[in-house]
């Protein structure tokens, strides 16, 4: 059974979804393993799942049934937001279908019927762009999907560096409210393409560089009109770079 202490990143906005990855792999015992990709992306590109946590048979055959559309992810994040629609209007959590029940099952399985430790759960950030449009998802390690472009944070971080990587997010998001007022970070306008990268870029230069079990680097947009894979942006060495040259694989209007 193969750990992946990882640090994943996701920022939202109605342009698209940016997702930034460590791509270090370690072996449950602790031993480091070597370098793999955290991200999965459907065969159409209208979706792209990163995880977090246990690498074992188990979740590489939920990714697979995920992948090959065995599990559709459309219909559970439109069960997502219906669920999310049904509580604003006061229908409780515990009476709601879960969006992600296969999830769960890997999750209690480990336990062995006892409690539920921290090596024994994954969790998923999610990104969809079905119809043209980007939504943006945590999938927890219990069942539940839930919206993230929706709520007034548009931005989360998953694995053993995310609580420096949204600690630095924190931070700026601060600073935002602090420059253009407390609403900056309600509007849906509230960051560009480029801000996102740039964000999500240095939050996870901050994460690996604290958290022992990450290293590596990994970006994927995920725009209106497609998947951008740049993984390859990573032989620059500056943010600005980065930057740059993931923008460079956008559509040019």
């Amino acid at each position: 059974m193969k750990k992946k202490m990882t640090t994943i990143i996701g920022i939202y906005s109605p342009r698209g979804v940016i997702m930034a990855a460590d791509q270090q792999a370690t072996w449950k015992g602790g031993g480091i393993k070597g370098y793999g990709r955290k991200f999965a992306v459907s065969p159409e590109g209208e979706f792209v799942l990163g995880g977090a946590g246990v690498i074992d048979d188990a979740v590489r055959g939920l990714v697979k049934e995920i992948i090959s559309g065995k599990i559709s992810i459309q219909e559970r994040v439109e069960l997502s937001k219906e669920n999310h629609r049904k509580r604003g209007e006061g229908d409780l959590i515990q009476n709601q279908k879960l969006e992600f029940p296969e999830l769960a099952e890997v999750t209690l399985r480990r336990t062995g019927g006892k409690i539920i430790q921290p090596e024994d759960y994954n969790g998923f950030l999610l990104a969809t762009r079905f119809g043209g449009i980007p939504e943006f998802y945590t999938c927890w390690p219990l069942g539940r999907i839930e919206p993230r472009f929706l709520a007034p944070d548009f931005y989360t971080s998953i694995g053993s560096g995310s609580e420096i990587a949204l600690s630095y997010l924190g931070a700026k998001r601060k600073i935002n409210e602090v420059e253009q007022g407390k609403n900056f970070w309600n509007k849906r306008t509230c960051l560009t393409i480029g801000q996102s990268i740039e964000r999500s870029l240095f939050a996870l230069r901050e994460s690996t560089s604290s958290d022992l079990y990450s290293s590596g680097g990994d970006l994927i947009l995920i725009l209106p009109e497609g998947v951008f894979d740049c993984n390859d942006v990573f032989r620059g060495t500056k943010i600005s770079q980065l930057k740059n040259m993931a923008l460079q694989k956008m559509p040019k209007k």
